[in-house]
């Protein structure tokens, strides 16, 4: 097993913690099959050009006993494959854990950490854009899909909630990105303050479906299952593929 750091982080400078945006880290493909990450868990896609990936999930919700933590659901192009210019076209959901502050009776600052769910796409390496909350809300249990397309060299950027009834997409986005890897993760962010990867959110387990590029499933395609790993310790691992080609869950083990 070879270990596959991706070249894209998502942004985080977005989120309401005040976390600072990531950067690039080295890469290398391992084998087809499986592969190791330190900060991506998931499935991803090469062999191809790819011009559409397409896929669902139900927004997890998080548990926050922990402290401060993160954890993006999303599906996109590139960022996996040497020769891809460290780009990655994405969308996607956070489900992540932020510190509130509260004043007790006695005027001294009480520390809890809360739960919050955000929207929001990016063309990596440019910074990343938060869906406004007002008309693409997300919260726990929503039905989320991200789509991301790429029609001559215009990237289009497109998540839909059906439990709450809306669908937020971007202007087409002009780029050079290569297409050549597509997508379905879940990722802990990178930190650029710290140099880190961020501690994962416990999101339980994430089911994908509907995963496919190119209107192909994911079984159809040369792919990789991707385990999010620290040395020896296993953050986040996916299932084998599901009958059907096009799902599989992602389950957390550690932060």
């Amino acid at each position: 097993m070879l270990l596959a750091v991706p070249l894209g982080q998502r942004l985080v400078g977005a989120v309401p913690s005040g976390a600072l945006p990531g950067s690039p880290l080295p890469a290398s493909i391992g084998d087809l099959g499986t592969t190791a990450s330190s900060n991506w868990s998931g499935y991803a896609a090469v062999g191809a050009t790819f011009d559409d990936v397409t896929g669902s999930w139900t927004e997890p919700s998080v548990s926050c006993s922990r402290g401060v933590q993160y954890a993006s659901i999303w599906v996109g192009m590139d960022g996996y494959v040497p020769g891809d210019k460290g780009q990655v076209e994405q969308a996607g959901t956070d489900s992540d854990c932020v510190k509130v502050k509260t004043k007790a009776k006695d005027h001294k600052a009480t520390t809890t950490f809360e739960p919050v769910y955000f929207a929001w796409w990016e063309m990596y390496p440019a910074k990343v854009v938060t869906l406004p909350a007002s008309s693409c809300p997300v919260a726990a249990g929503d039905a989320m899909t991200a789509d991301v397309s790429d029609s001559s060299g215009e990237f289009t950027l497109t998540l839909s909630d059906a439990t709450q009834g809306w669908q937020c997409a971007s202007e087409p986005q002009p780029s050079s990105a290569p297409a050549v890897s597509a997508e379905w993760v879940v990722e802990a962010p990178f930190s650029l303050t710290t140099g880190q990867v961020l501690k994962l959110a416990d999101f339980g387990t994430v089911g994908f479906s509907g995963a496919q590029a190119n209107g192909t499933p994911i079984a159809s395609l040369f792919n990789d299952a991707v385990t999010m790993r620290t040395g020896k310790v296993v953050k986040a691992s996916p299932s084998p593929l599901g009958s059907d080609g096009e799902s599989f869950t992602v389950t957390w083990q550690h932060a």
